[in-house]
C-alpha cells in the first residue's frame, strides 16, 4: 500500500495549498498550526490502502471524512489530534472541498456526484478510473477532477499501460520500484518510505486523464 499512500498524500499536499494560494487563508487548531486547508474527503476509507492513508492525512488536516457504504453507522474519533468521521452518508462531501477517491472502481461515486460543492478538487487514484460521462457531470457541477499518477525522469514503460502515459507510474508499482532500489527498511514506517521514494527521483503529479479513459 505504500506507493499508492504516498500518491495521494502528496495529491493531497499539493492541491491543499493550491486552495490556501487560493483562498488566502492559513487555518490553524489551538494546539499545533497546522498549514494546510483544514479538511479533506476519502471515498472509499473502508479499504485496505484508505483505512491507512488516514492516519497520514490526520498528521495534516484537522478533519478527515471518510466514506464508504461498509461503515454501518457514522461515529468518530481522535487521531494524532485530529478529527476522523467515519460515515456512509454523501452528505458530508458538503464540508470539504478536498477529495481523494480510492474506491474499487470510479464510477462507484455516482451516487455521490450530486453532494460535491462547486469548487471542490478531486485526485482520482482509481482503476479502472472515473469514466468520461461521470467526469463531465463533476464538472458541469463546477468540481474540479484530476487523475493521480506517479512519474520520474528516468522512468519509461513500454508498451505503456492503458489510460497512463509512458512516464507514468501507478501508486501500485511504486513499491516495489523503491523496495528494489533501497531495500527492505524503506517500509519502516510511511514518513521513511515517502523520503525514500522522493530520493530515489518519484513525484507525484496531478494530471488530467487520457482521452481513452
Amino acid at each position: 500500500s505504500m506507493g499508492t499512500r504516498f500518491a495521494m498524500y502528496e495529491s493531497a499536499m499539493q492541491i491543499a495549498s493550491k486552495l490556501e494560494e487560493a483562498t488566502h487563508i492559513t487555518l490553524t487548531n489551538d494546539e499545533a498550526p497546522k498549514p494546510w486547508a483544514s479538511s479533506i474527503a476519502i471515498l472509499g476509507g473502508a479499504g485496505r490502502i484508505g483505512s491507512k492513508l488516514i492516519e497520514d492525512l490526520c498528521k495534516q488536516f484537522q478533519t478527515v471524512i471518510a466514506i464508504d457504504p461498509r461503515y454501518l453507522e457514522e461515529r468518530q474519533e481522535l487521531l494524532h489530534g485530529s478529527t476522523v468521521i467515519y460515515t456512509k452518508r454523501g452528505e458530508r462531501l458538503k464540508g470539504t472541498r478536498l477529495v481523494l477517491v480510492l474506491t474499487a472502481r470510479g464510477d462507484d461515486i455516482l451516487p455521490m456526484v450530486d453532494h460535491f460543492e462547486p469548487g471542490t478538487v478531486i485526485a482520482d487514484d482509481t482503476h479502472p478510473c472515473m469514466k468520461r460521462p461521470t467526469r463531465e457531470m463533476l464538472q458541469k457541477q463546477g468540481v474540479d477532477v484530476w487523475k493521480t499518477v506517479v512519474t520520474s525522469d528516468e522512468y519509461g514503460m513500454y508498451p505503456r499501460m492503458p489510460n497512463f502515459r509512458n512516464d507514468n507510474i501507478p501508486g501500485c508499482l511504486l513499491e516495489a520500484l523503491v523496495l528494489n532500489a533501497k531495500g527492505d527498511h524503506v517500509l519502516e514506517s510511511p514518513e521513511k518510505f515517502f523520503e525514500e521514494a522522493k530520493t530515489c527521483g518519484y513525484k507525484t503529479l496531478l494530471i488530467r486523464h487520457p482521452d481513452d479513459s
